[in-house]
Parts: structure tokens; sequence; C-alpha cells
């Protein structure tokens, strides 16, 4: 990439959940080698299924999207099968010293900690490709990230009434993942998700957030008070920024949750994730001190559909 100082660009696709772990470790590198960060918002959406979009600009996000001169050799890599050739042609010729100045980082493993992302020694301008679902990549960054992420948009008053009830409760976030038309988890993990909760709290209240607010659920079956957020049909980021007001959760094999509950920073707080060696490939690795349900906790439940009405 001729005619530009280095820098650390982040490949950026999926949705808001995937778009967050590829910022925050592409910030998390560019720190560590003192680099500028660029995103590259512009060839990952490029024929993606669901049309989905480029949506951390509703955050409070310092890096600036890459032009088409910021991308120089990586602008003809997309989803499709010609981008795909062509970022295997890219990673060959870089692997070979063929392009000048430059290193393409990508994901060998979503299991595997990447050291690779932790050296500061690499040359020329750095690109990094993966989904980098682990803590570990950033954590060291974390009261930083939490500001990068922080909504850039004034909220609703509808969002703000939410947040003071959360306030005055002892919140529990409960995010249920559907990925229709097959659920993602059973409900009994739900369940005993949050009866684990409640052997540890009292008085919780729960909110509840869907990937697919259409979808009609028995809420009753958790008995305990239920506020339903899914119903009200806010935007991904309204959704995300009000998990984060929640003081406790319960996350599906989700990192959009993930994040809800990561944002969340609270002191005290108890987390309850999946466990991600028994949910591949949707599941996401935990951050420190969540709780783990393994199938065994909730063995011969019943799917998810039984929490409909």
């Amino acid at each position: 990439m001729p005619h530009q100082s280095r820098r650390v660009i982040a490949r950026v696709y999926g949705g808001l959940g995937n778009q967050m772990f590829m910022y925050a470790a592409g910030y998390a590198l560019a720190r560590r080698m003192q680099l500028p960060l660029t995103i590259d918002a512009r060839t990952g959406f490029r024929g993606d299924p669901y049309q989905r979009g480029f949506d951390l600009g509703n955050f409070s996000i310092t890096a600036r999207q890459a032009g088409t001169d910021d991308l120089g050799y990586f602008r003809g890599i997309s989803s499709g099968g010609c981008g795909r050739f062509w970022r295997k042609a890219v990673r060959a010729a870089a692997r070979m010293g063929v392009l000048p100045n430059t290193t393409f980082l990508v994901e060998k493993s979503p299991r595997i900690l990447d050291q690779r992302m932790f050296a500061a020694d690499a040359q020329g301008n750095v690109y990094v490709d993966g989904y980098w679902q682990d803590e570990r990549y950033f954590i060291e960054y974390a009261e930083e990230l939490r500001a990068e992420f922080l909504s850039a948009k004034t909220p609703g008053p509808g969002s703000v009434a939410i947040a003071e009830d959360m306030a005055r409760h002892q919140a529990v976030a409960v995010h249920v993942r559907t990925m229709l038309p097959k659920p993602s988890l059973p409900i009994d993990y739900y369940l005993e998700s949050v009866r684990h909760l409640c052997e540890r709290l009292e008085g919780i209240k729960v909110y509840f957030f869907a990937d697919n607010p259409d979808h009609e659920f028995d809420l009753s079956r958790f008995n305990v008070p239920v506020a339903n957020i899914a119903a009200l049909k806010l935007s991904s980021c309204e959704d995300l920024s009000l998990m984060t007001q929640c003081k406790h959760h319960v996350i599906a094999n989700s990192s959009f949750s993930w994040w809800g509950a990561w944002l969340s920073g609270e002191r005290g707080r108890l987390v309850v994730a999946p466990d991600w060696t028994e949910w591949p490939p949707h599941a996401v690795r935990p951050a420190a001190g969540w709780t783990q349900l393994g199938r065994e906790s909730f063995a011969g439940s019943e799917q998810l559909q039984s929490l409909s009405a």
C-alpha cells in the first residue's frame, strides 16, 4: 500500500456482535503496535446473505472507515467466490514476501488463541481478518473499549423508562437466539439459568430479549416478574444498550448477548452462559468468571418451541 503511513486495518462483517469482536481485536492490536486503526467496512458485506451492513457507526468508535485507496491489495476481497479466491491469493503473496510492507493476519482457528495478535513486530500495514471471539485478545483495553462502544445516539423516551425500571430492580437480561427455523438452545437451559440466579439473588426481574420478536413466548414459565423487551421491536443497538443496564445476564450462544453482558461491567454481576465446548459452531468462549451450564444441567430437556404459548 504505497504512499500511506503504517496502520492496522480490521475487516468487519456479519452481525453486530461479530463486528464488535473484530473491532475490539483490531483496536487492541493497533494499541500494542502504537499504530492507527482503520476499519474495512467495504469488503465484508458484499453478497451478505442476510443483507447486513456496517453497524458500528452507532457507537462512539474512534477508528475511521477505510477508503478504496486505504485497502490497496485488499480491495478485491469479498464474501463471494471471487473475493475468497482473491483473499487466498493476497494471503499467499504476503506470506512469500511478494507484497511489500504488508502483513496479512487471518484467524487460524476460533478455538485456538492466535499469538500473532499479541506481537508488536509485524511489518508494514497489518490487515486482520477473523472473528477473534475471545476476550483475551483485548482484555487489557477493556475500559477503553467500553467507552468506544458507548451509544452515539440519544436514547428514546421508551428506552429511558426501561433503563430507569432496571435500575430499581435486581435486573437480569435473558437473551434468546432462535436461529430460525431451528432453535439454538433448549428451553431448560434458560429455565435452569434463571433458577441458578434465583438461588443466589433475591427479588430478580427478568428483562427478556430475543432476535425474533415475532415469535410468541410463554414467559410465565420463568416464575419471576418479566418485562418483554423483545415485544417492543427496538433496534439491535437499542437492545444492546439496554442489556448493558442489567446487573446480571443469561446469554445465548450468541456474540450479541455476550457483548450485552461484557459491556455491563457490573461489579458483583452474575453471568450464565452455555458451555461453549458443547455448542459449536455458534458458541462464544465465555469471559473470565462467568458460569457455564453444560447439557448435563438440563438433560432430556424440551426444545425451545416449548417456550411458545
